[in-house]
């Protein structure tokens, strides 16, 4: 895995899972009614799936956007140097969560678009993970792989 690609690729689907799995917890004690999978759903169904296959096949799609991420991190992050990982992580996440939920709210997209205070708080936590899940897993794999 000396591919800085890889290591990125591979580093964004560990954080995506990561993301997932919290953001599932978070929704089965009710802290959130919309999941990341659901909006992913609406992206690309432009409704909510209607089976496992659909919301897998969105989770899929999810995670591709995650290693797409995490490859684009991972170059980001060879040009304003590799200190501080964790840092840089979490600001990456936060700013990408921003980002992303802005243009849900701008684009109006169904269902999603508009949420109350303790989802979005959930996802701004999220955005969080994602950045510093993202940033350790490519730094444990820059420290590894690296020439």
């Amino acid at each position: 895995m000396k591919d800085r690609f890889t290591r990125g690729f591979l580093a964004g689907i560990i954080a995506g899972i990561v993301t997932n799995v919290v953001d599932y917890t978070a929704s089965m004690i009710e802290l959130t009614n919309t999941r990341y999978v659901d909006i992913a759903a609406r992206l690309v169904y432009g409704r909510a799936s209607d089976n496992l296959v659909e919301l897998l096949f969105a989770f899929g799609g999810q995670l591709i956007f995650s290693s797409f991420l995490g490859v684009a991190f991972a170059y980001l992050i060879v040009h304003i140097k590799s200190m501080n990982y964790l840092l840089k992580g979490w600001f990456y996440g936060v700013v990408v969560w921003f980002f992303i939920f802005a243009a849900i709210v701008l684009y109006k997209v169904p269902d999603v678009s508009v949420t109350h205070f303790p989802t979005t708080f959930v996802n701004a936590i999220l955005g969080s993970i994602f950045g510093l899940t993202l940033s350790y897993v490519l730094a444990l794999f820059d420290k590894r792989y690296s020439m």
